[in-house]
């Protein structure tokens, strides 16, 4: 996601962790809306399966809907490593700056994709241009 663009940047810790945190808190809301809409579909499921078996109907005993992804362990490290960080100033590569600060990590197009089924807000987000392979 950050191309060919070999650079690094000095960043104010504070200002770091608020960008990590600020991503996170989000990811953290995506991730919550995708799981309430699973839990309401994975419901909608087993309440026709119920009147289904209820009828004497034969019923499909797989339900294949794929559980919504959470990343936020990923945000949790990079905030204990900056808080315990003595540095009053942290330097990131261009691919840290693209995770940390512009929130573009290896898996955040399959954790859209993932959860977009679930959570308008992943929806929205999977089809911006910003990522966008």
């Amino acid at each position: 996601m950050h191309g060919q663009i070999e650079m690094s940047v000095t960043i104010p810790k504070n200002k770091l962790l608020a960008s990590v945190n600020n991503n996170r808190n989000r990811h953290r809301k995506i991730f919550l809306e995708a799981l309430r809409g699973y839990q309401k579909k994975i419901v909608k499921i087993l309440d026709k399966m119920l009147k289904d078996v209820k009828a004497g109907r034969r019923i499909n005993h797989m339900i294949n809907l794929p559980m919504p992804q959470d990343m936020t362990e990923e945000y949790n490290t990079v905030i204990k490593m900056l808080e315990m960080s003595s540095d009053k100033e942290i330097k990131l590569s261009s691919e840290d700056f693209s995770r940390f600060v512009e929130d573009k990590w290896d898996w955040t197009i399959s954790f859209l994709s993932n959860n977009a089924p679930y959570s308008k807000t992943a929806q929205c987000l999977a089809s911006s241009p910003a990522y966008k392979d």
